[in-house]
């Protein structure tokens, strides 16, 4: 009888291959495959991510472009700041590369659709995971291996949160999504405009939550790495190339809570208005800067997520594009007052508490809808 309960456990477990944006040298990236992969383990399963590294974020050619900057410089400061950016995107690298190889299983590196192809890695579900993978403007045009073209024909194909990031398609690319969606059993995405982008391509499609929002906040306390920081502060998390108006935003609500300002920033030289740069830390450790933090000011999806998640008091500076993504969960907790325009920042607004009572009910039916997705397609 114990063996006959042990082999229909193992017939029960899936090997899901997940093809997701993870190497996108932000933390955001990092802490989705993470969360995703473990709640997969939680539901029996044996999740590995397919190591994809696409050109424009290959580190070759970032070191590449750096090398030409120090060997042929137009001034001493071309060379200064190559040297800063050699060191800094292979620290951030091997800040990256510890935690992945730590946390996640990894298949080997892939570098382009064809390598991934030829692989033929044989699964039992083939699953596009979040973040804007389905973004054809970010990935510099329709990317195959996000959309499981190499998945062989047969087998279960998935998406689970998958973002196109943008409010509608170009009249360009309709066409071959709908090709390339047609050969997938369920479809999840992660905003409210992708569910209509998939549903006008003639699919079925639901909402879910963001992986990292699949962990509760007391469970990523449980798995935070702790910080020593005595200071009170208000955390700024951007991956805005224009931080100074985000910079503003923050230091007028430190001063008013009489804190310090900390920036999360891949070790770059500090901005004026900036007490503390946060830089090359492991991204467990940057949940216990959320944690920790007096106030957050977000200008990214993740950055935003994850003050809801960790019910922090925050505010969320609309990014210059891609703000769908910020405005949809924004919606889905009826927080909308949270996203600003440094134009139209209001301080006493902004110090107005979060009641996070309602906000943890329409998350928790969130969640609970988001797991229902993942058990019955994982099941079928």
């Amino acid at each position: 009888m114990k063996q006959r309960k042990q082999l229909k456990k193992e017939k029960s477990m899936s090997r899901i291959l997940i093809s997701t944006m993870h190497r996108g040298d932000n933390y955001g990236s990092a802490l989705q495959v993470y969360a995703l992969s473990e709640i997969l383990k939680t539901l029996g399963h044996h999740p590995i991510v397919l190591d994809y590294i696409p050109k424009r974020i290959n580190l070759n050619k970032q070191v590449r472009v750096l090398l030409k900057q120090l060997f042929l410089p137009k001034s001493l400061g071309d060379i200064k700041g190559a040297i800063r950016g050699l060191a800094i995107t292979l620290t951030n690298y091997r800040c990256y590369n510890t935690f992945f190889k730590r946390e996640v299983t990894l298949t080997r590196k892939y570098y382009s659709y064809i390598d991934v192809e030829k692989a033929n890695i044989q699964v039992d579900v083939y699953m596009t995971g979040s973040d804007q993978v389905w973004n054809s403007t970010y990935n510099h045009g329709i990317d195959p291996v996000f959309f499981l073209k190499f998945a062989p024909e047969g087998r279960r194909k998935i998406s689970y949160s998958a973002s196109f990031g943008k409010e509608q398609l170009e009249e360009w690319e309709k066409n071959e999504t709908k090709k390339l969606l047609e050969r997938y059993e369920a479809i999840s995405v992660r905003e409210l405009s992708g569910k209509s982008i998939v549903n006008d391509l003639g699919f079925p499609c639901q909402v879910v939550l963001d992986p990292t929002f699949l962990l509760n906040k007391e469970d990523w306390k449980k798995r935070s790495q702790s910080h020593h920081e005595k200071d009170k502060y208000v955390l700024i998390y951007s991956v805005e190339p224009d931080k100074q108006s985000v910079i503003q935003v923050a230091r007028s609500i430190a001063d008013k809570l009489n804190a310090k300002v900390f920036m999360v920033e891949w070790g770059h030289k500090p901005y004026a208005g900036v007490d503390k740069m946060i830089s090359l830390v492991d991204p467990l450790m940057l949940i216990d800067y959320f944690l920790k933090a007096e106030f957050v000011v977000a200008s990214s999806f993740h950055g935003t997520a994850l003050s809801i998640n960790l019910c922090k008091q925050f505010i969320s500076v609309a990014p210059a594009r891609f703000n769908t993504r910020v405005k949809s969960i924004l919606e889905i907790v009826n927080l909308p007052g949270r996203l600003v325009s440094p134009a139209e920042f209001d301080l006493n607004k902004a110090l107005c508490s979060i009641n996070y009572s309602e906000v943890t009910q329409r998350l928790n039916i969130a969640r609970e809808n988001s797991m229902n997705f993942l058990k019955f397609n994982l099941l079928q």
